[in-house]
């Protein structure tokens, strides 16, 4: 009897079951990346990519109490792609020379700036801020 009531139960959970929640993994973007798996699409590479494996991670430049968002950058030839916190599409950069070293600049009025300082160590600035850094705090 015991056996019965539970499969009863049981079944009738599942029958109650929603048929309108999404099966896991089905939230692709308009560009089929599958946003809960990491993905985003980089525009520059032109596939869906997971930043942290393809880009330059920068953190911000001051220590925080809170937690600490990222924002990371992906490298094209002469151009690169700035993915920021809190903001749903990236923001475009275009390199130049100033001074024989490469940097990059935003292609909009948003004051954004890529700069390698050294070799191994890159710096994002904001109208002439440091915001991000490679180098741990």
């Amino acid at each position: 009897m015991k056996k019965i009531i539970f499969l009863s139960l049981l079944l009738w959970t599942i029958g109650c079951s929603s048929d309108n929640a999404p099966a896991v993994g089905a939230d692709r973007d308009a560009h089929g990346c599958i946003g809960s798996a990491g993905y985003t699409f980089s525009t520059l590479k032109n596939k869906c990519i997971r930043l942290w494996e393809e880009g330059i991670t920068l953190l911000p430049a001051q220590k925080q109490d809170a937690a600490v968002m990222a924002a990371y950058v992906i490298m094209g030839e002469n151009q690169a792609e700035l993915f920021l916190p809190g903001r749903t599409t990236p923001v475009s950069l275009s390199q130049q020379y100033v001074g024989g070293k490469g940097q990059w600049s935003a292609t909009d009025v948003s004051g954004w700036k890529l700069i390698q300082p050294e070799p191994s160590a890159w710096q994002l600035e904001n109208n002439g801020v440091v915001q991000y850094t490679s180098k741990t705090l």
